[in-house]
């Protein structure tokens, strides 16, 4: 679907650069390098920790270090687990509206060891260029007895 007044090859080339900086994060995350993860947020954003934590006007810079120290098990993650143990973890977008031209919500999905894990609410901003993260809002998937609602 077209949204915000884009034209189709807007939309295309947009998504494309959106999916590369979620890919970026996913990198990161995989790989347990806080600064490649932090990589994909504006210099300064707002980060809602999967607790319902709300840290306002993060730094790129602090970002990196919590997520460095989480990767390394220095930190242990909000809900008190060992992210240092974390076994194959993958990001992968679920869907990308734009809101205007430089502004888009990208909703990205984490599952660790094949099993969902969590789900982002990434609001994005193109700058100077290039989309970055301004806001992300990081929340646990509920899981039943049939696994994930579905």
């Amino acid at each position: 679907m077209i949204q915000a007044d884009l034209s189709p090859e807007q939309v295309s080339t947009s998504e494309d650069a959106i999916r590369q900086v979620i890919e970026r994060l996913g990198t990161g995350f995989a790989s347990k390098n806080g600064a490649l993860f932090a990589s994909a947020f504006a210099e300064v954003h707002d980060y809602v920790v999967v607790n319902g934590m709300f840290v306002p006007n993060m730094t790129r810079e602090a970002n990196a270090q919590v997520h460095q120290e989480l990767f390394d098990g220095t930190r242990m993650g909000a809900l008190g687990n060992d992210l240092s143990k974390l076994s194959e973890p993958t990001c992968v977008i679920s869907g990308i509206r734009f809101l205007s031209p430089t502004i888009a919500v990208a909703h990205i999905a984490t599952e660790v060891g094949g099993k969902p894990a969590t789900i982002a609410t990434a609001v994005m901003q193109q700058q100077a260029g290039e989309w970055l993260i301004v806001s992300f809002h990081n929340a646990m998937v509920l899981t039943g007895p049939d696994g994930p609602p579905g």
